[in-house]
């Protein structure tokens, strides 16, 4: 046998140790994939779900970082731009107002650890979250379920004394921006069917007559009620949602 064949067949085995040498790296590679995987948490099972939605309180915070109050007076719903006129409005505009989830949310036991989707499944199922929406009123401390009307004995109007506002806290998407927000800042604008989205902004205008105005600036300067956003169960009602409702053990931490 020439050199020449020898050499061939030491490189032909060499070749092949080579292409031996590659797959079992490969295939480390894949089995340390797969591993990786596996070891996700695991979804909750529907024991752990409920124990979720049972052992957890209202799981917002909401910081609003600017109130603006006109005087205006003797103007006559349907008379004026709602969006440029108003007595009071309040909103989230800079980093770290807005909506947050509690620590004590993330923080439980059936929560913590769980995937991004598992914890949006929890945060939309929580009693005291369905159904709720943020609500921007002036209510006094007599009784706080009950907003400042400018016509006292009514039912109340939506957008004059109370505006019901942002989505309502059990809309998935809103749960995913909550939980996936950079730490420490708070979701203050969401994406929605609407052109535009939704800010976490409202209006109230009892504007519309010069006593309404005088008789609010005396309840809130000498400290019988003050400007609150709280949650209640639906859209176009007023009652602020309370801990008792649910069974809480503190009250919403929403309450501004």
């Amino acid at each position: 046998m020439s050199k020449f064949e020898k050499l061939s067949k030491f490189s032909g085995k060499f070749g092949e140790e080579k292409k031996i040498l590659a797959a079992s790296i490969i295939a480390l590679v894949l089995s340390g994939l797969i591993f990786q995987n596996c070891s996700n948490p695991a979804t909750p099972s529907g024991n752990s779900l409920a124990a979720s939605l049972a052992s957890v309180d209202f799981p917002y915070d909401s910081q609003i970082d600017q109130i603006a109050y006109m005087s205006c007076n003797q103007q006559a719903a349907g008379t004026y731009d709602p969006s440029a006129y108003f007595s009071f409005r309040a909103g989230a505009y800079r980093a770290g107002s807005g909506v947050q989830v509690t620590p004590a949310f993330m923080s439980n036991k059936n929560v913590a650890g769980a995937r991004t989707s598992d914890q949006v499944s929890v945060l939309t199922q929580i009693p005291a979250v369905v159904g709720a929406f943020p609500q921007l009123a002036i209510r006094t401390f007599a009784n706080f379920q009950i907003p400042l009307l400018s016509s006292q004995g009514s039912s109340g109007t939506e957008g004059q004394d109370y505006s019901t506002f942002f989505t309502a806290m059990d809309n998935p998407d809103f749960a995913m921006a909550v939980l996936t927000a950079n730490s420490g800042d708070g979701v203050r604008y969401l994406r929605t069917e609407q052109a535009r989205g939704v800010r976490f902004e409202a209006n109230i205008a009892l504007n519309n007559s010069w006593s309404v105005v005088t008789g609010l600036q005396t309840t809130i300067s000498n400290g019988t009620a003050l400007l609150a956003v709280t949650y209640v169960g639906a859209a176009g009602k007023y009652q602020a949602r309370s801990p008792t409702d649910y069974g809480l053990s503190t009250s919403p931490s929403g309450t501004s």
